[in-house]
C-alpha cells in the first residue's frame, strides 16, 4: 500500500441544496502521462477514506499513476461534521444532479464513476442524467429498485435510535449488516470491524448520518430508466453481501435492456466474489485486476501494461464470472457469458493539503 496519500481538500458549495460537498483531489502520477478522471462516491457510515486501502494497494499502482481521483464526501458525512442546517437530506437524485457542478469546477469533461452502496446508486443516477459526461461505471453492490418493506422497517428503526440516542448498538448492527453482510463472522475482519466501530462512534455525526440513511431508504425505483444508460457498467458484489440478490436482479435487467437496444455487454461484467461482504476490504486485489481490465476495455490507461493474468483473455474476460474462476489454473480461458446469472457455478471555497 502507498505510504502516503497526496490529497487536496476542497469545500464545494451546493447553493441550490443549501449544503456543501467536501472533495479531495488525489493525483499521484506524472503530468506527462495521459490521465483519466475517476469520480469516487462512498457508502453509508463511511467517507472517502474507505477507498484508501484499495486505491493505495500495490495492485492499483499502475492505475493510480494514470488517474486523477475526485473523492466526494456527501454533505455532512465527513469526519467530525457539524449538524446540517436542515432536518431533511437532499434526495439521491438531487445529490446526483449536483455532481455535475463538482466535475465542472475542476475542469473535467468526462469521468469514470466508482461508487459503493448508496454511492453506487447516486453514481447510477448521475450517469443516467448526464450520459455524455460518464465514460464508464464501476458499481459495488448497486441497487436500482426502491427499498423493500423489510429494509424500510430495519432502516427506520435504526434511524429512530440514531436520532434519539446518537450512535448505538442497534444502529451499529444495521450498518455492519449493510456494509459487511455476514462477513462479520470472518476472524480476519476483526481489526477492520473494530476500526469501523470506532469511526461510527467517534467521527460520524449521528444526525447527519440518520438523514443520509433516510435519503437512501426513500430512494426511488430507477429500473425503468436504465435504458437511458449508455456507458459500460462493471458490477461488483460480494456473495455475502445482503444486497447480492439485488445486484443480480439489477444486472439481469441491465442485460435485458441492452439486448433490446442491440447494445453489447462485452465490457460490462458482473463480478461475484465468494466469501466476501465488502469486496474492497476483503478482496481488493481481485477488484483491482478487474478494474484495470474494465478501464482498458473502454479505451483508457492504454499504456498500462496488461496484468499477466489478463494476457490472452481478449474481451472474453469482461463477461460475467465469479472471481474465484480467475484464481483457478486452466479456467481463465473458459469464462462464461453474461446472459444468464445461473451460468456461474463457482470553485472551491477553501483548500488545503492532507496526509
Amino acid at each position: 500500500m502507498a505510504d502516503t496519500v497526496c490529497e487536496t481538500k476542497h469545500i464545494v458549495p451546493a447553493e441550490r441544496l443549501g449544503v456543501n460537498f467536501t472533495v479531495y483531489v488525489q493525483d499521484d502520477g506524472e503530468t506527462k502521462i495521459p490521465r483519466c478522471t475517476v469520480l469516487v462516491l462512498h457508502d453509508l457510515g463511511v467517507d472517502h477514506k474507505s477507498y484508501r486501502p484499495w486505491i493505495g494497494s500495490i495492485e492499483m499502482d499502475g492505475v493510480r499513476e494514470r488517474c486523477t481521483f475526485l473523492h466526494v464526501d456527501f454533505p455532512g458525512q465527513e469526519d467530525d461534521a457539524v449538524d446540517l442546517p436542515s432536518d431533511k437530506y437532499p434526495s439521491l437524485d438531487d445529490i446526483a444532479r449536483e455532481l455535475v457542478n463538482v466535475i465542472n469546477l475542476f475542469n473535467h469533461n468526462q469521468v469514470v464513476v466508482v461508487g459503493e452502496g448508496a454511492g453506487a446508486n447516486v453514481g447510477l443516477r448521475f450517469a443516467i442524467s448526464y450520459p455524455e459526461r460518464v465514460l464508464g461505471l464501476c458499481l459495488m453492490h448497486p441497487t436500482a429498485s426502491s427499498a423493500s418493506l423489510w429494509e424500510t422497517v430495519k432502516d427506520k428503526f435504526a434511524n429512530w435510535r440514531l436520532l434519539k440516542q446518537g450512535m448505538n448498538p442497534q444502529t451499529e448492527a444495521f450498518l455492519l449488516w449493510h456494509r459487511y453482510g455476514d462477513a462479520s463472522i470472518n476472524p480476519d475482519m476483526e481489526s477492520r470491524l473494530k476500526e469501523f466501530h470506532d469511526t461510527l462512534y467517534r467521527k460520524r455525526n449521528p444526525k447527519n448520518l440518520a438523514l443520509f440513511i433516510q435519503a437512501f431508504q426513500n430512494r426511488t425505483n430507477i429500473t425503468d430508466r436504465l435504458e437511458l444508460l449508455n456507458c459500460d457498467v462493471m458490477v461488483v458484489v460480494g456473495k455475502r453481501s445482503p444486497y447480492a440478490s439485488n445486484c443480480a436482479h439489477f444486472y439481469e435487467v441491465l442485460c435485458d435492456v441492452r439486448r433490446k437496444r442491440s447494445m453489447t455487454m462485452e465490457n460490462s461484467p458482473l463480478l461475484e466474489v465468494e466469501g466476501a461482504g465488502d469486496v474492497l476490504e476483503e478482496a481488493p486485489g481481485k477488484v483491482s485486476l478487474s478494474f484495470q481490465f474494465f478501464l482498458q476495455g473502454i479505451g483508457l490507461v492504454a499504456a498500462l501494461p496488461m496484468h499477466p493474468e489478463l494476457v490472452g483473455q481478449g474481451r472474453r474476460a469482461s463477461r460475467t464470472y465469479s472471481m474465484e474462476e480467475m484464481d483457478k489454473p486452466g479456467r481463465r480461458n473458459s469464462l462464461l457469458g453474461c446472459t444468464r446469472k445461473d451460468s456461474i457455478s463457482e470553485s472551491p471555497i477553501s483548500e488545503s493539503p492532507t496526509d
